[in-house]
């Protein structure tokens, strides 16, 4: 029950999030998205050093 219902929140919180992703003009969501993936290869560098 209780995984069925982190389920539910995690669906509910991309909903969200998909919705307002989709009001953003398509130039911030790809500098949101470049911002993301120069974090995540830092983060990924830092592991590795």
């Amino acid at each position: 029950m209780y995984k069925t219902q982190a389920a539910d929140t995690t669906i509910e919180a991309e909903k969200i999030w998909f919705e307002l992703i989709g009001k953003m003009p398509i130039e911030t969501r790809l500098m949101q998205y470049h911002r993301a993936s120069i974090q995540s290869q830092q983060i990924w560098w830092n592991l590795f050093k």
